[in-house]
């Protein structure tokens, strides 16, 4: 403990070290207090996920955002809200994003007071940082550290409303007086954070989502909200969180999608020369993804980004078996067999390469696709998507495709028919 020779306004001062490492050692005689040169009750908030909050503005997958001027009259629509949101199924971990009121000790100057005793509010404010929060007065080194020092009123002094009160505070003649004469102090509930945005007040509920789909989950919420909850004039709700992935998801899969049908298509046009070879290529893709959307039905999940990007996978890759298939028989009817014999003889013959590119990337996902550790919950939706669609688009390959290609029946390449027959 470092006691310097002090003034008799700062007799009940002491010296604390705050220190960065608690496992350096310090010299005889030192106070050490573990932790930030600010109030020791000063909260620090970490976001669950940062990367998640930065894209979104939360790291949960609901969050409602209400703005206003008046806080009171904003909490008072944030309790709505959570009752509102509790009510739906699928909800878990619904809370006000801010904390609750917190006691605090407000000390006001008066002027007259002040002016009266001569004393300067400036003398006033120096006296309660200096014993509350604490004034830095200088550095310590130790070798090549530095250590800030910061001097404030021993905890006696400052632990009740009426102990401050009684820290005596000099006039200009150097007369002491009690703070509780120039100052009112009391003890009142106040907010500990005011969250701000676009310069008004903001309160923001949060809401995880178990069970069921989050666009659906939102939705619901939304027609609950706005039966509900009547906002005043001047407030605003906006509606954020990792669900908006989704609708951007969609967003981009409604014009990828039908882009990537349509490039394969065409692309079965261009290389077997007929508009009715491409149709029989493109008939197992429906029924893979049934398979693969029955799939998840039973296992009970939901659409999102990583279903959507296995569906766009499985559109190319249920095609492989059909294409050998098809080629088979096509090399056959060129041979001169008859239609019937050629189908036969090339669906037997191509099938063995067919089945070995399914089942290795069905056995190669199947892991994947049944996992439970951390990750799981992005890589299983999408290899139970092309795990459930190959296996269904197989099957309809080796059974229904050399049906459809009797019916439809394509040309030949040396066929004197059109290319866009």
């Amino acid at each position: 403990m470092i006691s310097p020779t002090l003034s008799a306004e700062r007799r009940a001062l002491r010296i604390l070290f705050f220190v960065d490492d608690p496992d350096d050692d310090l010299r005889p005689g030192m106070f050490a207090t573990i932790g930030l040169g600010t109030d020791l009750r000063e909260s620090i908030l970490v976001p669950a996920d940062s990367v998640t909050e930065d894209a979104n503005g939360t790291s949960a997958n609901l969050a409602i955002e209400l703005s206003g001027d008046d806080f009171d009259q904003l909490l008072k629509l944030a309790n709505q809200t959570v009752d509102l949101l509790r009510q739906i199924p699928g909800n878990q971990d619904v809370s006000i994003e801010q904390e609750g009121p917190q006691p605090q000790i407000v000390i006001t100057p008066d002027r007259e007071r002040c002016a009266r005793y001569d004393i300067r509010i400036e003398a006033v404010m120096q006296l309660i940082n200096m014993a509350i929060r604490g004034e830095p007065l200088g550095m310590v080194a130790e070798g090549e550290r530095r250590f800030g020092i910061v001097a404030r009123l021993d905890e006696r002094w400052r632990r009740s409303p009426q102990a401050i009160g009684q820290l005596a505070i000099y006039t200009e003649e150097g007369v002491p007086v009690p703070l509780s004469q120039v100052a009112s102090i009391e003890v009142v509930d106040g907010q500990t954070i005011i969250a701000r945005q676009d310069g008004r007040r903001r309160v923001t509920v949060r809401c995880d989502i178990v069970g069921r789909d989050q666009g659906g989950f939102v939705a619901e919420a939304q027609r609950h909200f706005a039966a509900a909850v009547e906002l005043p004039p001047g407030y605003n709700v906006l509606w954020l969180g990792m669900f908006e992935n989704l609708d951007r998801a969609y967003r981009h899969f409604s014009l990828l999608i039908p882009l990537t049908v349509a490039i394969i298509f065409v692309s079965m046009i261009a290389a077997f020369g007929s508009i009715r070879a491409a149709c029989v290529l493109m008939m197992p893709v429906p029924f893979a993804v049934a398979a693969g959307a029955f799939a998840l039905y039973l296992r009970g999940m939901h659409l999102n980004v990583s279903t959507g990007v296995g569906f766009a996978t499985l559109f190319g890759i249920a095609m492989t078996d059909a294409v050998l298939m098809f080629k088979g028989v096509t090399s056959y009817r060129l041979e001169g067999l008859a239609i019937d014999d050629a189908i036969i003889k090339g669906r037997l013959d191509r099938l063995r390469p067919g089945l070995m590119t399914t089942l290795s990337s069905i056995f190669g996902l199947l892991p994947a696709s049944l996992a439970t550790d951390l990750g799981s919950d992005v890589q299983r939706p999408l290899a139970t998507v092309i795990v459930w669609g190959l296996a269904g688009s197989t099957v309809f390959t080796l059974l229904i495709t050399p049906l459809i290609y009797r019916i439809f029946l394509p040309p030949l390449p040396h066929d004197g028919r059109s290319m866009s027959d």
